[in-house]
């Protein structure tokens, strides 16, 4: 009678609120045989036996019942029943407190059963913040076997796949054999899971809509999950490297599904989108995930074919699918997108057809055993990393239609035998063919469209034995170092003539000196110029024969030769030569941007025109070459022309080292009124007026 007072008491202290705020969470197992778990606690509110029933919320492989409930905090002691008023166990006063865990076992008396104290349950709250306690964790069994259970009524928290940020059972990982998702969760929390190793099943309830980014993330023993109907969104990285993971399904529901979600799921086979998703599809059969509207194939396996509908391989499709043979792509295919292939280490060869127009960066990054990759005609960039340590590659065929070799994109490809750039490439990156040192590999050919060559592009080729250069490109940063011993570097330069076995060029290269060779008994003549006023100066260098035809780095220079191409071989040796002009006098500038340089009005540049050889106006707009040089004007009046010798003599005439040609006037004629294209020393009428030319 006592005991039943103070429960009611207890009672009434409860539902004032007193207690109404602080309860806790007991658990209890047994092994006595009960069909039931009850609970009967005291001093806080519990009114008769057998007390109140316990939640069964999870049950082991062993069919071993685990068993909770949540009582006031503070009660004064507990006892356990079988639901009837036969089967008890002794009272429980001592160690009461969130998360103690009791097992009943022996039989102590008919009536009578021992209960065992086994400590305190890992547990927790585990909700969106404000909503902790909306949803709770608990590990039921024991170490390596735990099932983590999780319950509630709202969404899971979010966590990250470091240890500082991770989930509150993180530590438990390796641990962790089983996930059950209770009915109530509204969404599984992004790294919810991650990197659970030992996890071999999980189990989700119809309640949840979204699974969070990372959340079976390198669950690598888990071989299945059926994603619920309710699911409308799949976070990046969801399932990746679930490398057990044979098949998947995706609900009709689904309308949003990141990138990497199957990556590295070595063994997945088969991918089905159910009938009636209105966002994505698997048509034909193809095991794969295609978006329906772009016709985009997201998702692939190593058994997918891809069909004839689809236009575009899409970013990481097949990203770390190690055991992919083989892939035909139709010729519907226009792109294939950044990391489509990366890490596809078994993909032996691939045929890229001529509708790709592009190649994304790292789309076949580490395929390490592709041995040839043909890529037809119509693809005009291959991005940044696109063959990066394909080891094996032997072959690579790149069309014409291609303009730009992205950033490392063969770089470690060291059995590449051969390289073909094919004109019409304007631009090679950074460590392009880096580390190309097949044995085979002994010259290559760089075509006159190449404008920028990137920084060691081909550094490291070590069995590179000659360079060609067919124009004066942007050179990157020790792009040719560390080549084979004794390994040239030759501009063969191409240049206009002026006249008859006259050819005429500028130049500029700002990070490397060349040195003009005149093989052959060709002769070039190299000219620095400086511009006073409107006076011309042109002064020879290294006109002696004894006297080196280097031109240093980031010098501007105009350049005549009796043939064309001028050839001239990279050297890391100085000129001797001054290159520099007069203080107050303005010399040629050079353009180093591989894209060139947009004129303003005020630069002049060396041509042919109807006033003949010399330095015109370059119209606003209009644009110069890398590798050129210019001359810069901007007086008051808007000159068209700065000549320099007359078209019959050109440059040719031009043996004394210097040149100064005042030229004051647009026409100038003698004093018979002829007109006079290039005068000598004397009185001429220029403009209408008696002028006195010195030169």
């Amino acid at each position: 009678m006592t005991r039943k007072l103070l429960v009611i008491l207890a009672l009434l202290l409860f539902v004032s609120g007193a207690w109404a705020q602080s309860t806790i969470t007991v658990y209890a197992t047994n092994t006595a045989g009960w069909s039931k778990m009850y609970i009967y606690y005291w001093g806080a509110g519990e009114t008769e036996l057998p007390g109140t029933p316990m939640e069964n919320f999870y049950t082991d492989d062993l069919e071993k019942k685990y068993y909770r409930a949540t009582i006031p905090a503070g009660v004064d002691g507990i006892l356990f029943t079988d639901g009837s008023y036969n089967k008890m166990t002794e009272d429980v006063t001592s160690k009461i407190a969130d998360g103690a865990w009791w097992e009943v076992n022996s039989t102590i008396s008919a009536d009578k059963y021992g209960v065992e104290y086994k400590g305190i349950v890992p547990h927790g709250n585990c909700g969106t913040s404000g909503h902790e306690s909306d949803v709770t964790w608990v590990l039921a069994g024991t170490s390596p076997n735990y099932a983590l259970i999780i319950s509630g009524t709202e969404a899971m928290a979010n966590y990250n796949t470091s240890s500082a940020g991770g989930s509150p059972w993180y530590s438990y990982r390796n641990n962790i054999k089983t996930v059950v998702v209770e009915n109530g969760v509204t969404s599984v929390g992004n790294s919810a899971f991650y990197a659970q190793n030992y996890l071999t099943s999980a189990t989700l309830p119809s309640s949840v809509t979204s699974i969070g980014q990372s959340a079976f993330h390198g669950c690598t023993n888990l071989p299945s999950v059926d994603i619920p109907l309710s699911v409308t969104s799949i976070g990046n990285n969801a399932f990746y490297g679930c490398r057990k993971l044979a098949s998947i399904t995706i609900p009709e529901r689904v309308t949003f599904i990141g990138s990497y979600v199957f990556c590295s799921c070595n063994v997945l086979s088969s991918i089905t989108v159910a009938a009636g998703n209105t966002k994505y599809d698997s048509r034909d059969n193809c095991n794969a995930i295609i978006e329906t509207e772009t016709n985009t194939l997201i998702h692939g396996c190593k058994n997918t074919t891809i069909p004839s509908s689809v236009t575009s391989i899409g970013n990481h499709a097949f990203y770390l699918s190690t055991t992919l043979l083989s892939i035909t792509i139709p010729s519907s295919v226009t792109s294939i997108g950044a990391s489509a292939f990366e890490h596809c280490e078994s993909l032996r060869s691939i045929t890229i057809p001529s509708s790709v127009t592009s190649i994304g960066e790292y789309a076949f990054y580490d395929c390490y055993y592709l041995k040839t990759a043909v890529i037809s005609s119509g693809v005009t960039s291959i991005g940044n990393y696109a063959f990066y340590f394909c080891s094996r590659l032997e072959s690579v065929a790149i069309p014409s239609s291609v303009t730009s070799i992205g950033n490392h994109a063969f770089d470690n490809c060291s059995k590449l035998a051969s390289i073909n750039i094919p004109n019409g490439v304007i631009s090679i990156g950074d460590y392009a063919f880096h580390y190309c040192n097949c044995t085979s590999l002994t010259s290559v050919d760089i075509p006159s469209s190449v404008t920028s060559i990137g920084a060691k592009a081909f550094s490291w080729c070590l069995n590179l034995e000659t360079v060609t250069l067919n124009s004066n490109p942007k050179i990157g940063t020790d792009a040719f170092s560390d080549l084979k011993d004794g390994a040239t570097v030759t501009m063969s330069l191409a240049v206009h003539k002026a006249d008859e076995g006259e050819y005429w060029t500028t130049f500029y290269n700002q990070y490397y000196n060349f040195q003009i060779s005149d093989a052959g008994g060709q002769n070039t003549q190299v000219f620095k110029a400086a511009l006073s006023g409107t006076t011309l100066t042109l002064t020879e260098l290294g006109d002696d024969p004894e006297e080196d035809k280097i031109i240093t780095k980031d010098k501007a220079v105009i350049l005549k030769s009796d043939a064309s191409p001028i050839v001239m071989t990279l050297t890391t040796t100085d000129s001797g030569n001054d290159f520099s002009v007069e203080e107050g006098k303005t010399g040629l500038s050079g353009v180093s941007s591989a894209s060139g340089l947009t004129a303003n009005g005020t630069q002049y540049v060396l041509n042919k025109g109807s006033q003949g050889v010399g330095f015109y106006r370059m119209n606003s707009g209009k644009v110069i070459g890398v590798g050129k040089a210019y001359l810069t004007y901007s007086g008051a009046l808007a000159r068209e022309f700065f000549g320099f010798d007359d078209v019959e003599d050109g440059i040719g005439s031009i043996d004394n080292g210097q040149l100064t040609i005042d030229n004051e006037g647009e026409d100038i004629y003698n004093l018979a009124g002829q007109r006079v294209a290039q005068p000598a020393k004397g009185l001429y009428i220029v403009n209408g007026k008696k002028v006195f030319i010195n030169k």
